[in-house]
């Protein structure tokens, strides 16, 4: 389990452990260490928010990962209001189409989309993906 306010991020083991990451960057469930990759080598780029990195490095897990597939739901949870909003799914969020190139007679590109993990924007909202 997270556990995330606008300060602190924190992994809740089956164990009962409560573990803080060094850089605030967790990933949890089999694609966790693929997203967790992705979300620290994503998290010092400029224009990208919490929310933008967690949704790219949760797809690169799920292109990586056989376990970890393209479905999310994610929560937005506002520190100000006290409140919890479920974004719809981004059109970069649905599964890669797996028709052959060939059986749709057309070539097809295989340039990566967006794709992300966890963390906090700047007015203090934590950004919290889940996967279904």
């Amino acid at each position: 389990m997270v556990v995330a306010d606008k300060d602190h991020t924190f992994q809740i083991t089956g164990g009962g452990d409560v573990i803080e990451p060094h850089d605030g960057v967790l990933g949890i469930g089999s694609g966790g260490p693929f997203a967790t990759a992705a979300a620290r080598a994503l998290i010092d780029l400029p224009g990208f928010d919490a929310l933008t990195i967690a949704r790219k490095a949760m797809n690169i897990a799920a292109d990586t990962c056989v376990y970890t597939n393209h479905n999310f739901i994610t929560e937005v949870v506002s520190s100000k209001e006290h409140s919890i909003e479920t974004l719809p799914e981004s059109p970069t969020m649905t599964p890669p189409d797996t028709t052959p190139a060939a059986a749709k007679g057309e070539a097809k590109d295989s340039e990566a989309e967006g794709k992300a993990a966890g963390g906090k924007d700047a007015g203090g909202k934590a950004a919290k993906t889940k996967k279904l």
